[in-house]
């Protein structure tokens, strides 16, 4: 399972860096300027538009276009992810605004295997990004997709 995290990390961050390496829009908005870092509330809707995970992370910017969340804490939806997560993702510039995307993996459990949680998006400012999320868990309750908003506090 870690293996396919890691893979669909990989995929991702190649999809988006296909996606063009050139920026026209704000500095406060470039993936490789440092107003990313910070704390960030994320809230993830099901297809049906009700809240199913919300958390909190650390999140900084390191390298080029990587980013890495850390402390990251679940306040809805936390069944999900009992035993913690590690995530990493990336930030890659993209026209008008930055494509965006992270792998959130939980800890493996004794006898369960790992939740995987995929997000998707662009910035839609310096504080906030958007898209969708897609989720595969063999905790009941805890697969789907729907769309996500992140919002630095």
């Amino acid at each position: 399972m870690k293996a396919f995290a890691i893979t669909v990390l990989w995929m991702s961050v190649l999809s988006l860096v296909g996606c063009g390496g050139s920026y026209g829009g704000s500095s406060a908005t470039t993936a490789n300027n440092s107003t990313f870092d910070g704390n960030w509330t994320t809230t993830m809707l099901n297809s049906s538009g009700s809240q199913m995970i919300v958390f909190t992370s650390a999140i900084s910017h390191s390298g080029t276009y990587t980013l890495t969340a850390s402390n990251l804490q679940f306040t809805l939806g936390t069944a999900c992810f009992p035993q913690g997560a590690s995530a990493t993702g990336a930030l890659m510039p993209n026209g008008a605004s930055n494509s965006f995307g992270m792998t959130i993996q939980g800890a493996t459990t004794s006898g369960m295997g790992n939740t995987v949680l995929t997000l998707q998006g662009s910035t839609t400012s310096a504080t906030s990004v958007s898209g969708t999320w897609t989720m595969n868990s063999v905790t009941t309750g805890c697969s789907g997709s729907g769309t996500f908003t992140m919002t630095k506090m």
